[in-house]
């Protein structure tokens, strides 16, 4: 998610899509499985039962897909948009990382998890819990309230008081990437 948000050209290779575990750069001399790619892509299946089976590698390429949607609706706000980091609050603030990306009235905001194996319950599921989260908070600027969507769930929150709390944000992922709701495509 991160170098698909950050400023620059995402650099992705075909057929990495799902997980890669080779140790070195890929290339265009392995097979690739495009039937199972296509289909994964047909699927409709919510964040939670992506992430049951996230060992398959369809949860990386669901991230990729939706990240990919949000910069072909707003291209000026990857293209030209700036990058703010924001400030985390709370006694988890080094397992996370949060920016933003404005142009021209076009918001999102950015959240990683970092340092996340340490916070799993179980390694079965990779999410933190959202009570783990609790007394930690993403500081915001004024000119980012108002209504939210998180594209990788589809959650909708409205953001107020210059903060937005981490249980709320990172609840069902371990990252997460809104966009202000008034956005009008580029």
């Amino acid at each position: 998610m991160l170098r698909l948000s950050t400023p620059g050209v995402p650099d992705l290779y075909q057929g990495t899509e799902f997980w890669d575990f080779s140790l070195v750069d890929p290339d265009n001399r392995r097979e690739v499985d495009h039937f199972a790619r296509r289909a994964s892509l047909q699927e409709s299946r919510p964040i939670h039962e992506r992430l049951r089976n996230w060992k398959d590698g369809r949860i990386k390429q669901y991230v990729i897909r939706c990240a990919l949607s949000l910069r072909q609706q707003f291209p000026t706000l990857f293209s030209l948009g700036d990058y703010a980091p924001l400030v985390v609050d709370g006694p988890l603030k080094n397992h996370v990382l949060a920016f933003s990306r404005r142009h021209e009235g076009t918001q999102m905001l950015v959240i990683a998890t970092r340092f996340s194996v340490a916070l799993l319950d179980r390694i079965s599921c990779p999410v933190v819990s959202s009570r783990k989260w609790e007394g930690n908070v993403v500081v915001l600027p004024e000119t980012m309230h108002g209504e939210w969507t998180e594209i990788f769930t589809g959650k909708r929150l409205t953001i107020e008081n210059g903060s937005l709390s981490l249980p709320d944000a990172l609840a069902d992922f371990t990252i997460a990437m809104f966009h202000n709701t008034s956005m009008r495509r580029d």
